[in-house]
């Protein structure tokens, strides 16, 4: 069986809510080193700082403030998300 970190995800996007710091940011940073560009959200401002990490990494990255109980805003957030990675 192959591993998350064994697995190479150059070429993909991916979405984490939740992002600004817990599992959401374990996860994005762990997809980001597999490769993955990742775009990011929380309601927290603070996420914008794990987008800096995403990028020191080496990956295109998208962050945003968003509430996933916001249909409007989670909404704006794929949309722009799409756009930018």
């Amino acid at each position: 069986m192959v591993g998350l970190m064994d697995a190479s995800l150059k070429g993909r996007r991916a979405l984490v809510t939740g992002a600004a710091d817990g599992l959401g940011k374990a996860f994005a940073l762990a997809l980001a080193h597999a490769g993955a560009d990742v775009a990011v959200c929380d309601i927290s401002s603070s996420v914008s700082a794990v987008a800096d990490e995403l990028k020191a990494i080496g990956v295109k990255t998208y962050s945003a403030v968003a509430d996933v109980a916001n249909e409007k805003q989670i909404k704006k957030f794929v949309d722009d998300a799409a756009i930018a990675l």
